[in-house]
């Protein structure tokens, strides 16, 4: 983590300890969307490991709401430099993690290209954050769905992969949904887990109407050029 924050140069919010979760059976056909109840529900794992993964993410909203002192971190975008650092694992960990220590936390897909949110939930991904953006519908309410296992955590799906998704990203609608998302009282964090940042364009977007934008970055698996680059 040292050798990171001195070739990025910005601060190190937390560290999460690899756990090699692809190991666990999936209840999944694809194996490479290990869902949440796989991972909580799994026996396998002991107490003691769960404990210190939660303890993380935990420590991470810490720090994130000590990283900025003028100003309220509410709605956050989490990228990664490329696909597969598992920032999405992390978005909903984070997500899963605030909403036990009563808060009201909203997690939204807004990787429109490859969506994995629906995957991790094991729900389904008929309408979502794309639907309302290409529909004449002003609220945005009636995609927000309720997971069952934790009552303060709601999340978006992506919906529909659309043919473009700069275009849905930077419209304005998106704009103004963001915005009442950060005047809204129903949620007291809001993440975004976005597209990887090399190569794309959506993360960047994104970041110009968030209060803040993290990067994960995984260990022994983003080349050094290849991050300061991106």
């Amino acid at each position: 983590t040292k050798e990171v924050e001195k070739f990025i140069n910005l601060p190190i919010l937390g560290f999460v300890p690899f756990f090699n979760f692809y190991k666990i059976e999936s209840n999944e056909q694809d194996n490479d969307f290990i869902t949440i109840s796989d991972i909580l529900e799994n026996e396998e794992i002991s107490n003691n490991l769960k404990f210190i993964f939660e303890e993380t993410f935990r420590n991470i909203y810490t720090s994130i709401k000590f990283s900025k002192s003028d100003k309220e971190i509410k709605l956050v975008n989490i990228t990664s430099t490329i696909p597969e650092e598992g920032k999405s694992l992390c978005s909903l960990f984070l997500a899963l993690n605030i909403s036990q220590i009563q808060k009201k936390v909203l997690i939204v897909d807004t990787d429109l290209r490859r969506p994995s949110l629906h995957k991790r939930l094991n729900v389904d991904n008929v309408t979502g954050i794309s639907n309302y953006l290409v529909n004449k519908d002003s609220d945005w309410r009636k995609y927000v769905q309720q997971n069952d296992s934790y009552k303060n955590l709601s999340f978006i799906t992506s919906g529909k992969i659309p043919p473009n998704s700069l275009s849905l990203l930077e419209s304005n609608k998106m704009k103004s949904f963001l915005n009442e998302l950060k005047k809204s009282d129903e949620f007291d964090f809001i993440i975004l887990d976005c597209t990887p940042i090399l190569g794309l364009s959506d993360a960047l977007i994104i970041s110009n109407y968030v209060d803040a934008t993290f990067l994960s970055i995984s260990l022994s698996k983003v080349k050094k050029k290849v991050s300061i680059e991106g």
